[in-house]
């Protein structure tokens, strides 16, 4: 099986690498891009691309190149120290871990390795402008990418990670439940990490079940090996729990929007029998094309054929429109701003490229595009989203009836310009 596994990722492999030969010589390749029912886009060539695997991204640059100007050294080390996993300390940090490694980093560039083909780019690249006369004037064609984890916590002076806030209060519900004589919490002790619930604090905003969430904290025990077999079962339900608990009292209002949007979506399904829909800021109409299959199976001598009927005319899964509408309503709202930000790059001349809500640009532009794709986040977030949301359903279906969202929060949007970790 293992060489089976090899031998998938060695074609794989040198399929990418043919690929990237073919167009070597070009002086620039454009990508043509889909864009799915909810506006995020994707590119369309299957074997080499930049939202693809790390050889892809690692063999990609900028056709144009651009001066490092007087900050494009600091983000290029900040780029590789995040493709070394330093991706959860402060900027500065960051840096001070590529000084820290700087003559590994010339000794990967002048041998290079086999492995991590982005964080080799990296380091060819640092190699390169430290042996130019002036880093300052190095023309530069590596994108530097800035991501957008968990950018709703980022208002400290370090990179906040929400799979750690939930973490601690799991772990300090378990520790107490323990102190109380609580058994099953007892045999927990030292066994629940970050790891241990990241998938289901990742999936909760698709509306994962209690059910799905116990079989990924279930998955995640087997993979650690510290729960006996089984005990398995009985530890992941309790984990389960305590971690859903944490997240509603963390996300209280994140959770009541979510709850609201999910309401929507049933009223539409059940009240008029359609799909749920919306407009984005920008103007694309969103569908969501869930309907229950019509099957039938045809029985022969040789095999059982099953015939699917995907007909408009087919009756809505209200269900699947209840939980899905949630992540699809946020998922339009992040193109929304990954277009936003597009534009204003473009505007400003600034190359912009975007693997959803990892933005990517010349490390010398680096802190031109950090301010731009925050003015358009306070232009998109600015808007009464809900209130617009709820006057289109209402003006669609005003047979129905459709019950105010939750009160708006005090968050002071303008306060975004100045989260240093809100990309990075």
């Amino acid at each position: 099986q293992k060489n089976k596994e090899l031998h998938s990722l060695r074609c794989d492999f040198i399929l990418k690498l043919l690929t990237a030969r073919q167009f070597v010589d070009e002086p620039r390749i454009y990508f043509p891009h889909n864009m799915d029912f909810r506006g995020r886009v994707y590119p369309i060539p299957p074997h080499l691309n930049h939202m693809g695997a790390d050889i892809s991204r690692g063999m990609l640059e900028f056709a144009e190149g651009r001066p490092l100007g007087p900050r494009g050294l600091y983000w290029l080390k900040v780029h590789v120290a995040n493709l070394c996993g330093k991706n959860k300390v402060p900027f500065d940090e960051r840096v001070a871990f590529a000084d820290a490694h700087l003559e590994e980093i010339l000794d990967s560039a002048a041998a290079p390795s086999e492995d991590h083909w982005q964080c080799l780019a990296a380091c060819f690249e640092i190699a390169d402008a430290l042996a130019s006369p002036d880093p300052e004037h190095f023309v530069s064609r590596l994108p530097t990418h800035m991501d957008g984890s968990c950018n709703g916590l980022q208002s400290a002076d370090s990179p906040q990670d929400i799979y750690s806030h939930v973490l601690r209060q799991v772990l300090a519900t378990i520790e107490a439940a323990a102190a109380e004589g609580d058994a099953m919490a007892q045999s927990l002790l030292g066994k629940v990490s970050r790891k241990t619930i990241k998938q289901t604090v990742m999936t909760s905003v698709y509306g994962v079940t209690f059910t799905g969430a116990r079989a990924q904290i279930a998955n995640a025990m087997k993979d650690q090996e510290l729960v006996p077999e089984e005990e398995i079962f009985g530890a992941s339900q309790y984990v389960a729990k305590v971690t859903f608990d944490a997240m509603g009292e963390m996300f209280t209002g994140a959770r009541q929007i979510m709850d609201w949007l999910g309401e929507c979506a049933s009223t539409v399904g059940k009240g008029a029998g359609e799909p749920m829909s919306w407009r984005t800021p920008l103007g694309l109409p969103v569908v969501q094309h869930y309907r229950k299959e019509g099957k039938q199976v045809v029985k022969t001598r040789l095999q059982n054929l099953v015939l699917v009927d995907n007909q408009e005319d087919l009756p809505v899964m209200v269900q699947k429109q209840r939980s899905a509408f949630p992540p699809n309503y946020v998922h339009s709202l992040d193109s929304t701003h990954m277009f936003y930000t597009a534009q204003m790059c473009h505007e400003a001349g600034v190359t912009f490229a975007a693997v959803h809500d990892s933005f990517w640009t010349h490390a010398g532009t680096v802190d031109v595009m950090a301010k731009l794709l925050r003015e358009a986040f306070i232009r998109l977030h600015s808007r009464p989203l809900l209130d617009e949301l709820r006057t289109q359903l209402q003006h669609k279906y005003p047979q129905l009836s459709f019950r105010n969202h939750p009160a708006r929060g005090d968050l002071d949007i303008q306060a975004v310009r100045e989260s240093k970790y809100f990309f990075h």
